[in-house]
């Protein structure tokens, strides 16, 4: 089985010992970066400066992006319905 392994050359500059993905959440005018991965023994998320997390990009670490002003969204009309 292939498992998903992420990268482990800069384990300090987040405080992890190994980042999974890093997670981009999008809130109205303000966007943040997380990582996430394994602390001391456990999954968790750290909040991570942007520059950060460009740098964990630019070596190949995987990113998923979160959008939390979904109220735009959720109310706009769908192209496949009309809006009907």
């Amino acid at each position: 089985m292939l498992r998903l392994r992420g990268r482990q050359e800069q384990p300090g500059t987040v405080g992890l010992r190994r980042v999974d993905w890093v997670r981009f959440v999008v809130d109205h005018d303000d966007v943040r970066a997380e990582a996430v991965g394994v602390g001391y023994r456990l999954p968790v998320a750290r909040p991570i400066p942007l520059s950060v997390a460009a740098a964990l990009l630019a070596q190949g670490t995987p990113s998923i992006t979160r959008r939390l002003d979904t109220d735009s969204v959720a109310h706009a009309p769908s192209a496949r319905n009309d809006g009907r």
